[in-house]
């Protein structure tokens, strides 16, 4: 049985942080399926524009292998579309994406679509967190 793990991200400037999350939700399943987040959800959530635009970070995950399979997040946040769209057996999430764990469960439950979600625990997130490498950047 091929199980297939999702994973949602800003994959901004893609670190070791970010790959070593991938690695570890590549555990869960034998196909790891990478959604990537929408440039204006990066900018309204995070306050700022990604460094590079959701295409390019799409197709640096592609190049690099990490994943197998790459979408864009949905366009309407919340409605979960990339789920039907894709099929997975397994979420895993970030250390840090705690309101999208909430929200994601909140969905799962209301639309009884049983799930298995794993939250990974971090790299280093005090060397390797994008927010930081940014800083690192404009110095």
């Amino acid at each position: 049985m091929n199980r297939r793990v999702l994973v949602f991200g800003t994959f901004d400037l893609l670190h070791q942080g970010h790959r070593y999350f991938l690695s570890q939700a590549r555990h869960f399943g034998e196909t790891l399926i990478a959604v990537v987040a929408r440039d204006d959800f990066v900018r309204q959530r995070k306050e700022h524009a990604p460094v590079d635009p959701m295409e390019k970070r799409m197709q640096i995950l592609e190049e690099t292998g990490l994943a197998d399979e790459v979408y864009p997040a949905d366009k309407e946040i919340g409605s979960y579309h990339i789920l039907k769209k894709t099929s997975p057996d397994v979420i895993c999430l970030g250390y840090d994406q705690r309101e999208l764990k909430t929200n994601l469960e909140e969905w799962l439950e209301v639309h009884h679509k049983p799930l298995e979600i794993h939250v990974l625990p971090p790299f280093n997130e005090h060397i390797y967190k994008t927010t930081l490498l940014r800083a690192q950047q404009n110095e």
